[in-house]
């Protein structure tokens, strides 16, 4: 369900990745006609296991289709390996500890599969222009770990625990809110006593508490669930309705979704009919049709808003405004997702349920120049260091200039404003640095572009601020000239001399 759910979100379109106007370079583009992309540079993605953990770990990739140059190879502690991916469809990366998997497919929620005591954990791959990397904790929670990609040394995205946080943390944290701990808390590993995994609510919602008392307070109250599809062409959604004892009710444009309150209330071990919530994938109708969430439409993209809304503690009794909830502090008030809750303060770099990307941006992109993915196996008890690129900080003058052209998938993009550097600009318009507006220049409603950005020698660090998200635009220049850009944060980009092209920017 979780891989499904996550493709199901990228064509969403909340982590589109556009196709640029000019010069992509072969590495980073995908042509539509196949499945398969190539990941990093024209040589592959190199993927580095970096094992810190104290133990013996066993690397198993799964895809299909996937190449890679060598699979199912332990890496002693201490030690490091790394392997050439040159495709990927989409698949996982499998980390095990003490002995090698006995499948592609290990299912750490059922007792009678052959890898249910042995601890181990993944990174999933999912496919796009130019592909993506993320830690998971959606099924699960078994190995602290650090997902990084680099171009040639330096750090782009870095994902992982809060700082001063441990694996050890994690577990006694998860472990307190649970009010069925033995059907959640797994044991085995060489001692037999090891906490191998603790369950998340997707896989086992009769260790959590359910959302039963507190849907009984919203009777009466009432939803505005507004926001942006990015189908092609993008269309915007304002959706209101109300709460009955029955079912929750929304309409637009003589449209009707309507969510049963059963498929949202508790079951101790029904995951279809029951716990919608939790797993995001409930039961609804569209005038009076069976629905899914995968269908990947604009009623999708509504019931997705309000399951995410209730698991990060935005739906409350009274008068409910979806727009107000995605610049909003999550996890507030006395009903949400407690697990979720946990894993984002703990381990803010993993998806904590299958929407953690609808308010927070944790996707790698493996796309542009990125050349590396490392992935750093922590022990229980160590914190991971920080993440603090240094160079020229949002530069107002420089010995080169650049532009940079922002794509995005909405074609309202031209009444947003967002800020990069230390200025303010409007989308869909052209300007030269620092605000010089060009309408001679300006770009689609989709789109933004800023020239004339000045860059100093050495890495370039600039804010970009988009809709309440923050991200870090990278520019490295080399001996007077723009070697590569980047993005961290959620988006990509790809360095085309003389122009930065950013996409993946919507939400």
């Amino acid at each position: 369900m979780q891989k499904g759910l996550r493709r199901m979100w990228q064509r969403l379109g909340v982590f589109f990745v556009a196709l640029f106007f000019l010069g992509l370079s072969a590495c980073s583009s995908s042509d539509d006609s196949r499945d398969t992309v190539e990941l990093g540079s024209f040589h592959g993605l190199t993927v580095t296991v970096l094992n810190k953990s104290g133990r013996t770990a066993y690397v198993r990739f799964t895809g299909n289709p996937l190449t890679v140059d060598k699979n199912n190879v332990s890496v002693l502690n201490g030690k490091s390996t790394d392997f050439s991916l040159t495709s990927v469809k989409s698949g996982r990366i499998y980390i095990s500890y003490d002995k090698a998997l006995s499948s592609d497919a290990p299912d750490g929620a059922n007792p009678a599969d052959a890898d249910y005591k042995t601890r181990f954990d993944k990174v999933e791959l999912t496919y796009g222009d130019g592909g993506k990397a993320n830690l998971t904790a959606v099924d699960f929670y078994s190995i602290p770990m650090i997902l990084d990609t680099s171009i040639q040394g330096t750090t782009i995205e870095h994902l992982t625990l809060a700082e001063n946080q441990t694996g050890k943390k994690i577990e006694a944290a998860l472990t307190g809110i649970l009010s069925d701990p033995p059907s959640a808390v797994i044991k085995g590993g060489t001692s037999g006593t090891e906490i191998v995994r603790i369950l998340s609510p997707v896989k086992s919602p009769g260790a959590y508490d359910g959302f039963d008392a507190y849907l009984s307070t919203l009777n009466q109250s009432t939803l505005t669930i507004a926001g942006v599809f990015y189908g092609t062409p993008s269309r915007s959604y304002h959706f209101t309705g109300s709460f009955s004892a029955d079912a929750i009710t929304l309409s637009e444009g003589g449209h009707t979704i309507t969510i049963p309150m059963t498929s949202l209330m508790y079951s101790k071990t029904d995951l279809i009919n029951h716990n919608g919530i939790y797993t995001c994938n409930g039961a609804y109708t569209v005038d009076g049709e069976m629905r899914h969430v995968a269908d990947n439409d604009i009623y999708s993209a509504v019931y997705r808003d309000l399951v995410t809304g209730f698991n990060l503690g935005f739906v409350k009794p009274g008068a409910n405004d979806s727009t107000t909830w995605w610049t909003g502090a999550p996890f507030q008030g006395t009903s949400y997702n407690k697990y979720a809750k946990i894993i984002a303060e703990i381990y803010p770099g993993a998806y904590g349920f299958p929407f953690t990307d609808r308010y927070n941006h944790i996707l790698a992109d493996l796309g542009g120049r990125i050349d590396r993915l490392t992935i750093t196996l922590l022990d229980d008890t160590t914190s991971p260091p920080p993440y603090n690129p240094s160079g020229n900080k949002n530069p107002q003058t420089g010995v080169v200039t650049f532009n940079m052209s922002i794509v995005t998938p909405d074609d309202s993009f031209n009444t947003t404003k967002y800020t990069f550097n230390t200025h303010e600009y409007t989308g869909g318009k052209a300007y030269d640095f620092p605000g010089t507006e060009t309408p001679q220049f300006n770009p689609a409603a989709s789109a933004a572009a800023i020239n004339k950005i000045p860059a100093q020698e050495g890495l370039n660090i600039y804010d970009l601020v988009l809709r309440g998200k923050k991200f870090l635009v990278l520019v490295k220049v080399t001996k007077g000239s723009v070697e590569w850009g980047s993005i961290s944060g959620g988006g990509n980009a790809t360095w085309t001399s003389p122009v930065l092209f950013i996409g993946g920017l919507t939400e």
